[in-house]
């Protein structure tokens, strides 16, 4: 039994972070796609995964999943 609430305490302390910062190089960085990344990490900064957000429709139930899309623009 020990054993198990010390699996179930390291697996909730091992969080990861959801992305990487990295500082702005003009000679080797994209700027368009660093900051859709930094954009990207400011809307994660806070996300926790057991608050949704509420919706007006019965369609947006709170245990549903929560859909991001990001896109790439290449050029």
């Amino acid at each position: 039994m020990l054993l198990l609430l010390d699996i179930v305490y390291s697996a909730k302390k091992a969080r990861t972070k959801p992305c990487k910062r990295t500082a702005f190089n003009r000679h080797t960085t994209n700027y368009r796609a660093w900051r859709e990344q930094m954009t990207v990490c400011e809307l994660l900064d806070n996300y926790d995964p057991a608050i949704r957000p509420s919706g007006k429709s019965p369609i947006n139930d709170q245990s549903s999943f929560i859909d991001i899309v990001i896109s790439i623009s290449i050029t």
